[in-house]
């Protein structure tokens, strides 16, 4: 048996949950007096419960599992990775120990996928965000200044898009203007 593993965990639905739809097929699986491969297509993912579901280890004599190079899996998702990763208090510990510059640069430009590059983003990235969590003001006057730039207004006139400008509410419009 082959299965293309394409999936992202189970829906947690009531009804799922109650007829147990993982647990039948784990129990198929472990059963199964077959081969059986699993393989993760290019850029497929399989996260959460489906992995646990077909996960090689519920039959290892019978079931293996492979994956393209592009392909991603595992128990939790990527945001869940990060926050067992580094929790709170090590984020900021993490993320103050490289160079914080004191102006507000342009948000860094997203590297090729070599390790100690990305190492280095990361690092750059975090400490650009603790720089606008320290001083919020002053980011939000940088960004007022490139949107009158942009709209070729002066600084003493505000645009009606900035008169109530909340950065909390207001993130993903602060992003775009970036």
């Amino acid at each position: 048996a082959i299965i293309f593993a394409n999936w992202r965990g189970f829906s947690g639905g009531t009804r799922d949950m109650f007829n147990e739809f993982g647990a039948m097929i784990v129990d198929a699986l472990v059963d199964y007096e077959h081969p059986i491969f699993i393989y993760i297509p290019k850029h497929g993912e399989l996260r959460g419960g489906a992995w646990v579901v077909i996960d090689p280890a519920i039959n290892p004599d019978k079931m293996e599992m492979y994956a393209d190079v592009d392909a991603r899996g595992g128990i939790l998702e990527p945001p869940g990775i990060v926050e067992v990763k580094y929790r709170a208090p090590q984020q900021i510990e993490e993320s103050t120990s490289c160079y914080v510059p004191e102006t507000f640069p342009t948000p860094p430009k997203v590297l090729p996928p070599d390790q100690r590059m990305h190492e280095l983003y990361v690092c750059e990235l975090n400490s650009y965000l603790m720089s606008v969590a320290r001083n919020p003001q002053a980011f939000q006057d940088q960004v007022e200044m490139r949107l009158h730039v942009r709209l070729g207004t002066p600084p003493e006139r505000k645009p009606e898009s900035l008169k109530q400008l909340n950065m909390a509410e207001d993130a993903a419009w602060v992003t775009v203007v970036l």
